[in-house]
C-alpha cells in the first residue's frame, strides 16, 4: 500500500486521526514508528501554527509546537474568538481596529485595564539581523508568546511588529500591574531564536485603568 500523506486541511487530519480503526490509520502508525511524525496543515484559527501527527503511548495524536519550542497535544476545539480579525502582517494577534469596540464592551465590577508594551532597542535588532529575518523569526515567536499569555484573560492587539496593546476586561489596575510584571519576567526569561542563535529580549510597559482612560477621552 502506497502511503501518500497530503491532507487537504486540518479537519481532514482530525477525521483520520480520531476516526474509526481502519487500514489507513494502521499504516499511519507503522509509518510514524519508522520515519517519525508527519507534518499537517494548521487549523483556520491558528493559521501560523506548526502542527504534526505523532504517536503518544502508541496512540495517534495531533500536536502543536508551543512558544517554548515544545510539542504538546493540540486543542481540537476552535477557540471562541478565532473569527476575530487579525493583524494583516502576522495574523497572530488581533487587529487594532477591534480595540475601540472591545473597550465599549469591557465593563464589569473592576472596569478594565490597558497594557501597552514594546520591545526595548528593537531597531538595533532590525539593523543587526535585517527586518526581513526578524519578521520571520523573532516577531512571530514574540507575538505567539503574548497570545498564549493573554488567552483567557483578555485580548492582545498588534500595533506594530514589536508594539502590543493588551485589554484586560473586568481587571483592576492593581491586578493589571501584577499581570504585566509576570509577563515582563516571562519575556525576559524566554529564549528567542534566529536560526540557532539565542536572542534575549526586554520590554517597556505602560498601564492605564478605565477611569483614567475615560477622563482622558472626556477632556482631550
Amino acid at each position: 500500500m502506497n502511503f501518500n500523506w497530503n491532507p487537504k486541511d486540518f479537519q481532514n487530519v482530525v477525521r483520520i486521526v480520531m476516526g474509526p480503526e481502519c487500514v489507513l490509520r494502521r499504516y499511519m502508525v507503522s509509518v510514524i514508528r519508522q520515519s517519525g511524525s508527519l507534518s499537517c496543515p494548521a487549523p483556520k484559527w491558528d493559521s501560523n501554527g506548526c502542527y504534526r501527527v505523532s504517536l503518544v503511548k502508541d496512540e495517534l495524536k495531533i500536536q502543536k509546537l508551543t512558544s517554548d519550542e515544545k510539542w504538546e497535544n493540540a486543542n481540537i476545539t476552535p477557540p471562541t474568538n478565532f473569527n476575530r480579525k487579525k493583524q494583516q502582517k502576522f495574523r497572530i494577534l488581533d487587529s487594532q481596529k477591534l480595540l475601540s469596540s472591545d473597550m465599549k464592551n469591557a465593563g464589569g465590577l473592576f472596569g478594565f485595564s490597558l497594557i501597552y508594551l514594546d520591545i526595548d532597542d528593537f531597531k538595533l535588532c532590525n539593523t543587526k539581523f535585517t527586518e526581513r529575518v526578524v519578521d520571520k523569526t523573532i516577531l512571530p515567536q514574540f507575538q505567539r508568546l503574548i497570545e498564549s499569555s493573554v488567552s483567557g484573560n483578555g485580548y492582545a492587539y498588534a500595533e506594530g511588529g514589536d508594539e502590543v496593546i493588551i485589554l484586560l476586561p473586568n481587571i483592576s489596575i492593581r491586578t493589571a500591574i501584577a499581570f504585566a510584571e509576570e509577563l515582563r519576567e516571562l519575556i525576559e526569561n524566554k529564549e528567542f531564536y534566529i536560526n540557532e542563535q539565542i536572542i534575549k529580549l526586554t520590554i517597556s510597559i505602560g498601564i492605564a485603568a478605565s477611569e483614567d482612560i475615560k477622563k482622558y477621552c472626556r477632556y482631550s
